[in-house]
């Protein structure tokens, strides 16, 4: 049942532990395997073996976790096994560690909580982990066509929510983020990727401010940075407008931002490292004296699962394009007490180039 993608986690062991403690501790690997689109799963885990996997669910998960195994035909190869109480688990977990004889056990280390790995060892007689973190960031990273669909539609989601947003009401950072997030679940969305970042004026200099109750001004950039979840997968697009009538500093801006993310666009390709990528798009805007060293992060980042999915287009991350990466490519300009601009898209990586995701109006600076 599973992909050839998943060998590596059992190079060095036989047995893979997904451990989701309360919210927000969920480890996107278990929807990964599981491709759940229904349920929170909070205390779920699993025992994953090559064949097959062993799930562990509370009473008040089980019927959606069972129905959703059996419609995807998995019952002969999903062992499922609900649990009531706190103590019942960890009967029921010991129990199975025992009849599986696990001594050695891989685990994500980025996520699973120390409590639990001293649990592991203490209660149920794990005498040695080997974390698998790095290669399930791996697996992550190539998305099958399945994934890639639903990265489509999330992307295509806030794609028209961006062609939406110049007709909303402009009252508070605030009250534009409601109205964005509104937008994007009567689209289909489950829920916002991330909290909608609406930087107005000297905010959008930010690259990750804060939305507050501050009113929308006259003469200044609305900067809007914000994503979709559809089945669990997301998207991460940003906008920036000019609310009333842009200078020439202000045109400038956005067309050397505009031009350093489409001279990136064209490096794309697999074989390609992301610095390659990076530096296309810091070589247009380092050109500008005026806005020379105010590309002040990496070009993008992995995308999937997690809106930060794990790769990324950056000076400081070694990364070979290959095909099935989506990432996002998001130059930037950011002036201290003035403003800042930045255009961000999705793509996918594909045999010969790239797939834009986020067909969102972007030619030129829109006042609104």
């Amino acid at each position: 049942m599973f992909e050839d993608r998943y060998k590596p986690l059992f190079e060095d062991t036989e047995y893979v532990l997904i451990w989701n403690a309360g919210m927000p501790i969920l480890d996107p690997n278990f929807f990964l395997i599981t491709q759940f689109t229904s349920g929170v799963h909070e205390g779920s885990k699993i025992i994953l073996r090559s064949d097959g996997w062993t799930l562990f669910t509370s009473r008040l998960e089980y019927d959606v976790a069972r129905r959703q195994v059996e419609e995807k035909g998995w019952l002969d190869h999903v062992e499922i096994i609900v649990y009531s109480s706190k103590k019942e688990f960890e009967e029921q977990f010991k129990q199975k560690v025992s009849e599986l004889g696990i001594e050695l056990l891989g685990i994500n280390g980025n996520l699973l909580p120390w409590n639990v790995a001293t649990d592991l060892k203490e209660k149920y007689g794990i005498k040695q982990f080997i974390d698998v973190a790095e290669k399930w960031t791996e697996i992550r990273l190539i998305k099958t066509p399945e994934e890639i669909a639903r990265i489509r539609k999330a992307c295509e989601i806030a794609a028209k929510v961006a062609e939406e947003i110049p007709s909303m009401e402009l009252n508070t950072e605030l009250g534009v983020a409601a109205q964005v997030e509104f937008a994007m679940k009567m689209k289909g969305a489950s829920r916002q990727s991330f909290d909608t970042i609406v930087a107005a004026g000297a905010n959008s200099a930010d690259p990750h401010h804060g939305s507050s109750s501050r009113k929308i001004k006259t003469n200044e950039f609305l900067l809007i940075d914000f994503g979709a979840v559809y089945e669990n997968y997301c998207s991460d697009v940003t906008r920036t407008y000019f609310v009333g009538r842009s200078n020439a500093k202000d045109k400038k801006m956005y067309e050397t931002v505009l031009k350093a993310q489409e001279a990136a666009l064209e490096v794309i390709q697999p074989g390609v490292n992301g610095k390659e990528v990076d530096k296309a798009a810091r070589d247009v805007i380092d050109s500008i004296p005026e806005f020379k060293d105010r590309f002040i992060h990496g070009l993008g980042h992995g995308l999937g699962l997690l809106v930060h999915d794990g790769g990324g287009l950056s000076p400081h991350v070694d990364l070979e394009l290959k095909e099935g990466m989506v990432l996002t490519v998001e130059p930037g300009v950011y002036l201290q007490g003035y403003g800042g601009v930045r255009i961000e898209d999705d793509i996918v990586v594909t045999k010969k180039g790239y797939e834009l995701l986020t067909p969102a109006s972007k030619d030129e600076l829109i006042s609104i």
